[in-house]
C-alpha cells in the first residue's frame, strides 16, 4: 500500500524529505513520522499551493464545527461546488489553460 501526503507548508515538506535529520531540533518528531511511514511500500510527500487545497481546508474547517465525529451529507455542500470550481481555475491558470 502507498501513502500520499500533501501539504501547503513547503518548509514541512522539505524537512520531511531530508533523510539526514540526525541532530535536527525536530529529530524526535521525524523519527515518529518515519515509524508511521515504515509499513507503506511507498510514501510520497508533496507540496501543493494553498489555493489548490481550498477544498480540503474547507472540509477540515467544516469538520471542526461539527459536534459529531462522523458526518453524512444528503447532497453536495455548496462550498464543495464553489471550491472545486476555484481549484479548476487555479490549476488551469498554472498550466496556462484559459
Amino acid at each position: 500500500m502507498n501513502l500520499n501526503v500533501e501539504s501547503n507548508c513547503l518548509e514541512a515538506v522539505k524537512l520531511l524529505d531530508d533523510v539526514s535529520f540526525s541532530g535536527n531540533q525536530f529529530e524526535e518528531l521525524l523519527l515518529e513520522i518515519s515509524k508511521v511511514k515504515a509499513p507503506f511500500k511507498q510514501c510520497v510527500i508533496v507540496h501543493i499551493s494553498k489555493e489548490a487545497s481550498h477544498l480540503a481546508y474547507s472540509f477540515a474547517k467544516f469538520g471542526l464545527s461539527e459536534s459529531s465525529d462522523v458526518g453524512c451529507f444528503n447532497s453536495v455542500c455548496s462550498f464543495v461546488v464553489n471550491f472545486l470550481s476555484e481549484d479548476v481555475d487555479v490549476v488551469n491558470s498554472q498550466l496556462g489553460i484559459i
